[in-house]
């Protein structure tokens, strides 16, 4: 949740902490749009292809 609010300030607005943003580096907020963007949807990628990946050759036996 944190990592949300530092990389886009308007989502912190729902959640009572739109200036956390100011309080950490530029670096650390930048880092934090690009993890979003790349790793989450990665991993999702890679456990959604694992699970068909069981499935289809019954690897679980």
């Amino acid at each position: 949740m944190f990592m949300t609010a530092l990389a886009f300030p308007a989502k912190g607005k729902k959640r009572g902490v739109e200036n956390a943003y100011k309080l950490a580096p530029v670096w650390y907020c930048k880092v934090s749009k690009y993890f979003l963007y790349f790793f989450v949807p990665n991993l999702a990628l890679l456990i959604l292809l694992t699970t068909i990946g069981f499935i289809r050759y019954e690897l679980w036996k």
